[in-house]
């Protein structure tokens, strides 16, 4: 078998890595179904462009929130762009475009110089041939640095799921953090997705923060 053959191999439906997620027949079964011992459902939408979240909860399981990290109403997603400050902080969505054009307008030249802003990082794993998933980089819009993409995938993930636990911990009927581990989640993707693509996706989110029930729904 050829080098290329066998990675090809390697990352074919049968042999990816899925950790152990399981698949949403139980959503097309059942008309109003709830996963057992979770306390909310959350459908992750990290879009090309722009990126949102969707909260239901078992005690209102007819009510559906919809919201990103800083959006305000009637905005409901925030643009898909994500900032490594030199803090080392991360920041998404508008958040991170004011952040970047504040330090650039007050010609703050070190913090602009050493961080890091991503956009469209999307379009790096779409048509990528299937390779070891750390192997895959992504350029900074900034600069000519070049970063692990499925660490950008995992910080983005890790924001949004933030995000979401803090909103679904707000809610009256909680006296405590929800942690992650009590949510069921839900990762959107495009019709025509492939296998490697949803792999990749996955092994992000589970890096995010143990997101180890995120099951992938198809969006037409």
């Amino acid at each position: 078998r050829s080098p290329r053959s066998a990675l090809a191999h390697k990352f074919s439906s049968d042999n990816l890595p899925h950790r152990s997620i399981p698949l949403m027949a139980a959503f097309v079964e059942n008309p109003n179904p709830f996963p057992t011992g979770k306390v909310a459902v959350v459908g992750i939408d990290l879009g090309t462009t722009y990126s949102g979240i969707s909260i239901v909860l078992e005690s209102s399981r007819d009510s559906v929130t919809a919201s990103a990290p800083g959006a305000t109403f009637p905005q409901v997603k925030e643009p898909t762009v994500l900032l490594e400050t030199m803090e080392k902080k991360w920041l998404f969505g508008r958040e991170a475009l004011d952040h970047f054009k504040n330090a650039a307008c007050e010609d703050d030249e070190e913090s602009v110089a050493d961080a890091k802003l991503y956009k469209l990082f999307k379009l790096n794993l779409l048509g990528t041939e299937p390779m070891d998933f750390n192997d895959v980089l992504v350029k900074a819009h900034n600069t000519n640095q070049r970063e692990s993409l499925l660490h950008v995938y995992a910080m983005a993930f890790t924001v949004l799921k933030d995000h979401a636990l803090k909103s679904i911990s707000k809610n009256a009927i909680f006296e405590r953090a929800v942690t992650a581990q009590e949510v069921f989640w839900v990762l959107t993707i495009p019709a025509n997705t492939s296998e490697y693509c949803k792999s990749f996706m996955r092994e992000a989110a589970f890096q995010a923060g143990k997101m180890t029930s995120a099951p992938t729904c198809v969006s037409l």
